[in-house]
């Protein structure tokens, strides 16, 4: 079992399952003509992940593995179902009111997965396969969007894959491009720590200061 400090295999599986469903159940709304119910995301953070693995902790592999397999199936079929509003702005919470739906579907329903199956294989010390999960995300992220807002949000979330695992000099190669791509993710890198493990490195401060000459 894990703890609410290090999760388990199942408690990952369970974590992006749920969200998964809960995708699943808001475009299952929007095909209806519903208001999705986005309350989730209004909740702090760390206060819906403790509440998620609370939920799922007591229960067993197989009923977890069940579970995921119900929420993908349930999600494909939400997605066919909205397939002429996935260019659709508006459908998102408050705070991607800017985005199209199929980003809000690429992310909880692909993204999101790939970055915990990577993130567990770490854990075990299995960087060969965290660099392949990570490594075929981006490539496959990329072919989804030239628009320099997508680009650069791919490209920042490599350059914190990068730090996380103590490869500086990427993470820093991609964290300027990123950042003049898509602007509005300068503040996040301000304080988002999984850029932490290159925050005291003078090229990383560099960027900063680069960024505001030209501000």
């Amino acid at each position: 079992m894990g703890t609410p400090e290090e999760w388990s295999f199942t408690d990952d599986v369970a974590h992006y399952a749920f969200w998964r469903q809960r995708l699943a159940e808001n475009l299952a709304a929007i095909a209806e003509g519903r208001p999705p119910e986005w309350k989730e995301w209004f909740l702090e953070l760390d206060e819906r992940n403790r509440m998620i693995f609370e939920q799922y902790q007591l229960q067993s592999l197989e009923e977890i593995l069940e579970f995921s397999e119900t929420a993908l199936a349930d999600l494909i079929e939400a997605v066919r179902s909205v397939e002429h509003e996935l260019e659709t702005i508006g459908l998102n919470p408050p705070s991607s009111q800017e985005l199209p739906l199929w980003r809000r579907i690429v992310g909880t329903g692909y993204l999101h997965p790939m970055f915990h199956l990577g993130w567990y294989a770490l854990r075990r010390g299995d960087t060969t396969r965290d660099r392949h999960l990570n490594l075929t995300m981006a490539n496959q992220s990329m072919d989804l969007d030239d628009s320099p807002h997508w680009q650069g949000t791919v490209t920042y979330n490599q350059a914190c894959y990068h730090s996380l695992v103590g490869e500086t000099e990427q993470a820093i190669e991609l964290l300027g491009p990123a950042l003049e791509l898509k602007p509005d993710l300068i503040e996040l890198a301000r304080k988002d720590p999984d850029l932490d493990p290159i925050r005291s490195d003078p090229a990383f401060q560099q960027i900063f200061a680069d960024l505001e000459s030209k501000a």
